[in-house]
């Protein structure tokens, strides 16, 4: 999600330049949220009310689902710092995150009034219109983006997204093949190629190594350890896609799809208790989701 993150928490850690807070971008990265927001709170008072310390706090609360106060901890940023369009664009990812597209809608657009040549806040527009399923307006405002920044990975990055959620596999191979030239050391870069090499080119043993440097630079990103548990899986190694399975599962614990996979996994090892249990999860999340299945209010 936060494909603008990683460059940008190493853009504003230079005023604050304490080491808890430079140990907080490093637990926000490894996926550790809670650890984060902890480290943040042993931060000095000045230092924790800096505009770059809150910003972090608002994404970590974010990846936490508090959503009422990271988007509180990311007015404090905008507020500490109004000539920055970077925590805008946060503002608008959380926004995103509660999937409230038109609330993020309104805040890009507004945003754009103040910074009309902010990249980030074209991308971040196109993101929520592909969040209101504007896949045509969503395009073209990821090249507008690219007007302004050229070779902004990030911006490439959004496009495979949207190429490959709708399955157009005429765009989605050059724009992830620009996104991970654009920058190797982007986690969603190698995520995108790696699903190009994999699902489109039949090469899963190159894919599997750009899934496996993606976990590498952002060990927090479940598709990713999906994406190579597949891999295993198809490959027979049933303890290794298992193991993969289970950190997707760590990061996600409510993905149907992991329980499944991993409950065959453990079939296919002998492994019947521990089948059994990842079956039941998948059984339990399949049936909370269908309609009707709160439960009823008696008079």
């Amino acid at each position: 999600m936060w494909a603008f993150v990683s460059a940008f928490l190493v853009s504003v850690v230079l005023p604050v330049l304490a080491s808890q807070y430079q140990q907080a971008v490093a637990a926000f990265q490894q996926g550790h949220y809670s650890q984060a927001i902890k480290l943040l709170e042993t931060l000095p008072p000045s230092e924790a009310a800096q505009p770059a310390s809150q910003n972090l706090r608002a994404l970590a609360l974010c990846e936490l689902k508090r959503y009422d106060e990271a988007l509180d901890a990311s007015r404090r940023a905008c507020e500490g710092d109004p000539g920055n369009p970077n925590y805008v664009y946060n503002a608008g990812l959380i926004l995103i995150a509660q999937k409230d597209g038109l609330g993020a809608e309104k805040l890009f657009r507004d945003g754009l009034v103040r910074f009309p040549k902010a990249a980030n806040l074209h991308a971040g527009l196109a993101e929520s219109l592909f969040l209101q399923f504007q896949f045509p307006q969503a395009e073209a405002m990821f090249q507008k983006a690219l007007s302004f920044a050229p070779e902004s990975a990030p911006v490439h990055v959004g496009l495979a997204k949207l190429f490959y959620s709708v399955g157009n596999r005429e765009k989605f191979g050059p724009a992830s093949a620009r996104a991970i030239a654009s920058d190797p050391s982007s986690y969603l870069a190698n995520y995108y190629y790696g699903l190009w090499l994999s699902e489109y080119e039949n090469d899963p043993a190159t894919a599997a190594q750009y899934f496996e440097k993606c976990n590498q630079i952002y060990p927090g990103f479940a598709p990713a350890w999906g994406a190579l548990a597949k891999i295993l899986a198809n490959q027979g190694r049933w303890q290794q896609a298992a193991e993969k399975y289970e950190k997707a599962l760590a990061l996600d614990g409510q993905n149907r799809e992991y329980y499944f996979q991993v409950a065959n996994a453990y079939r296919r090892l002998g492994q019947a208790e521990k089948a059994a249990r990842a079956m039941k999860q998948f059984k339990d999340l399949e049936a909370a989701s269908q309609p009707g299945q709160r439960g009823s209010v008696k008079d």
